[in-house]
């Protein structure tokens, strides 16, 4: 259930009064003290909610939140921190199944245009292939690959590879062609 912030208690108080309170003035303004209060109470617990989330937090509480699920900082800024905390809870949550590696891959490589590249490949094998770019480091993608690597579960193999360039041989181009070049990566 997702948390909603209200902004009009005062109304919201007004509209549930009977019809002939409404129109009293010392009930309204007897309303309009409650609501008030009432506001200000929302507020700060709308600010405390919003403010340690992991989506906004930063710094010591973001560390706090890399010690809940045991990741170091390892001097990243605190929006490539805050995204391994997000893939690391998501690791967690999916179980070690090969299959929900794509899914972590996808949360924590997110924000490159290449993106990654998920394979599942015979006898217990994938691969997540990633490509830099200028928002995603070669070493921001170790990092992901650390934590797939992590959640592999017993007997299965996880290869990461990040790829220094795009692949050369695109067979076709969007609205042309047959498969946007995904025959030429299995060749």
């Amino acid at each position: 259930m997702a948390f909603v912030h209200i902004t009009d208690i005062s109304q919201q108080m007004l509209d549930a009064l009977l019809p002939r309170w409404r129109q009293d003035p010392t009930m309204r303004g007897i309303m309009e003290a409650l609501a008030e209060e009432l506001q200000e109470v929302e507020d700060v617990i709308t600010a405390l909610i919003f403010d340690r989330a992991i989506s906004s937090a930063s710094g010591v509480l973001l560390d706090r939140y890399g010690d809940l699920v045991n990741l170091e900082r390892e001097a990243r800024s605190d929006d490539e921190y805050r995204l391994a905390i997000q893939a690391k809870i998501l690791a967690n949550q999916e179980g070690h199944l090969a299959k929900n590696v794509g899914n972590v891959a996808a949360i924590f490589f997110d924000s490159t245009t290449a993106g990654a590249r998920y394979y599942t490949l015979p006898h217990a094998h994938f691969q997540v292939s990633v490509t830099p770019d200028s928002v995603l480091s070669a070493e921001h993608i170790a990092q992901g690959l650390k934590i797939l690597q992590e959640m592999v579960p017993a007997g299965v193999k996880l290869a990461g590879v990040i790829e220094t360039t795009s692949n050369p041989y695109t067979l076709d181009l969007p609205g042309f062609g047959l498969d946007l070049g995904e025959m030429s990566k299995v060749l």
